[in-house]
């Protein structure tokens, strides 16, 4: 072998490593690459996955709100329904008490055979139902007599007289009404009118 085929030998040994190296590098590039794209992939996908269950999650949460509104609708009616009844049970008594006077009167009124002293005795009975009825129900007569010093609170003066006597002055002449209230609270359901000196 001579000098000349020893370098052509030795040239073409360093080509085909140099090759090999590039092949090899070729080689791992690729597999790097196609990692990498696999990895991207992976990724995506976990990302799918992820971007799926936070739907489902949306979902199931949009469901419950639904579901709460609904059943709070609900209640809302059934509150409003019961406080209807609640109402017209209250008012059941009172109203059948009103009815038992109106009869009384109606049964007076049709009387042929009625005199003073009859009618007297009906129109109390009357009154004395009404009062007990509506002393059932809750509410007081506010006492107010003739000398009493007015009271803006629950009196409502409807018309004044000049007097002489100045211990009249501001103080209830005639009392053409009575005041009323609920048993046990401090607001006045109707004033009573009065005739106020002054």
């Amino acid at each position: 072998m001579n000098e000349d085929d020893k370098n052509t030998k030795t040239h073409d040994e360093n080509l085909n490593n140099k090759e090999e190296n590039l092949d090899l590098e070729n080689t791992s590039s690729d597999e790097n690459t196609n990692q990498e794209v696999e990895d991207k992939k992976l990724e995506e996908m976990d990302m799918e996955d992820s971007n799926l269950d936070l739907q489902a999650l949306l979902e199931e949460e949009k469901g419950k709100r639904l579901a709460l509104m609904a059943d709070f609708q609900n209640y809302q009616r059934r509150v409003s329904e019961e406080k209807s009844n609640w109402g017209a049970i209250s008012n059941m008594a009172l109203i059948q008490d009103l009815l038992e006077v109106s009869d009384d009167i109606s049964l007076a009124l049709n009387d042929e055979t009625l005199d003073l002293d009859h009618s007297k005795t009906s129109l109390k009975s009357a009154k004395d139902k009404l009062v007990d009825s509506v002393l059932r129900a809750g509410v007081e007569r506010i006492e107010i007599n003739v000398g009493d010093e007015f009271n803006k609170e629950f009196m409502e003066a409807i018309s004044t007289i000049p007097v002489k006597n100045d211990k009249e002055k501001n103080r209830v002449i005639a009392v053409i009404s009575s005041a009323y209230k609920y048993v046990g609270k401090d607001f006045v359901l109707r004033a009573a009118k009065v005739v106020v000196g002054k």
